[in-house]
């Protein structure tokens, strides 16, 4: 377990192999992940369902892919924003996801979309760009994922 900035700088710096880059988006998902471990102790861990660049990340594993922010489904809140994803239809339902931790050898539990759902939203997100889709991460995330859950 990372309890100090320091013991985090030293295990970045080791795996990041020098590249500044590759360093803040390591420490950029450790941050996310500090977040998701306290949603997943919290009263709202019900309510949040994880989906979208970080499920997907999980899946495939770090390496393969990186993601800026982390993409929920709230159900059962009130919410008015307009860029958050409230009370969508989860089909067939959410289900728990042991999500794994970069760092440190454990998961922790959250909701999250099934592959499938995951796949038809992606599917779902480059058929409704069209041509305009200059996303070559959704066609990764399509392809990558398929090929680790179905092959």
């Amino acid at each position: 377990m990372i309890t100090s900035s320091n013991q985090l700088k030293a295990k970045v710096r080791n795996i990041s192999k020098g590249s500044n880059d590759v360093a803040r988006a390591y420490i950029r998902i450790f941050f996310m992940e500090r977040f998701l471990e306290r949603v997943s102790h919290s009263e709202y861990k019900d309510q949040f369902i994880l989906k979208g660049g970080m499920l997907a990340a999980s899946l495939l594993g770090i390496d393969m892919r990186s993601t800026m922010d982390i993409d929920t489904t709230v159900k059962a809140l009130s919410l008015t924003v307009d860029d958050i994803s409230t009370d969508d239809e989860i089909t067939p339902r959410a289900i728990e996801y042991d999500y794994r931790l970069m760092f440190e050898e454990r998961t922790i539990m959250l909701f999250s979309y099934n592959v499938e759902t995951l796949l038809a939203e992606k599917l779902q997100t480059v058929l409704a760009r069209n041509v305009a889709n200059t996303r070559m991460r959704d066609f990764f995330d399509i392809y990558s994922i398929y090929s680790v859950s179905c092959a």
